[in-house]
């Protein structure tokens, strides 16, 4: 269901779906334009799945949709099982990254949590360093196209992503991310021999920190 103006009467099947296939795994639901009455009803379909391991829903503005955009956020607590979530440009900030916190916090499964350009400021880095503290096997993380500059970045790389030895990819293009957020981050990943991807593209750093963070990665 991608690219879809659902409207509240195009939603109901969906949710009715949901709810008599709680088996249901994967679901990708990108590119819509839901009200507040199709978020609350896609969150009370999804309510009753405990196995979903895979969500995009990428591109749906949940603060629009208000009380059912936070309401879909909460529907992700009993997902022990998820693995991979994508919420790029869905407007997470604020009570609704927080909701996403709490809703996720049980979760020790997560692999990949993507996140981009969703206007997140440093203030909101701190509700992403706890959200992946307790994800050990986390993989992937996605956070361009945010606003978290050094302070931020220094957050993240000092309290969130320090032991993610598991970590394959890491994105912060387009940031704000200065040189001091960069040396924090390359002391982060000193023990994560498993780094592939690094993504720092449109930030604002220096030639000789970036030379000297590729030479620390050459020497993993």
């Amino acid at each position: 269901m991608i690219k879809n103006v659902l409207t509240d009467e195009q939603i109901g099947p969906v949710s009715k779906t949901l709810k008599e296939n709680t088996n249901i795994q994967q679901i990708f639901m990108s590119h819509n334009r839901m009200s507040v009455a199709a978020m609350q009803t896609l969150a009370d379909g999804l309510a009753g799945n405990k196995v979903l391991t895979d969500f995009f829903f990428t591109h749906n503005d949940l603060q629009a949709g208000g009380e059912g955009g936070l309401s879909v956020l909460k529907s992700l607590a009993n997902k022990k099982d998820l693995r991979s979530l994508a919420l790029n440009s869905c407007n997470i900030n604020g009570e609704y990254l927080q909701e996403l916190e709490n809703s996720i916090a049980g979760n020790t499964e997560l692999k990949e949590l993507y996140l981009f350009a969703n206007r997140i400021g440093p203030d909101g880095s701190k509700q992403i360093s706890a959200m992946i503290k307790n994800k050990a096997k986390l993989t992937s993380l996605g956070l361009s196209n945010n606003k978290l500059n050094d302070t931020g970045c220094i957050e993240l790389a000092q309290n969130g992503l320090v032991g993610k030895r598991f970590l394959v990819k890491l994105s912060f293009e387009n940031n704000g991310m200065g040189n001091t957020a960069l040396e924090a981050l390359s002391a982060s990943l000193m023990d994560c021999q498993s780094i592939q991807e690094l993504y720092l593209y449109n930030n604002e750093l220096d030639d000789d920190p970036i030379e000297n963070f590729c030479e620390l990665l050459s020497k993993q």
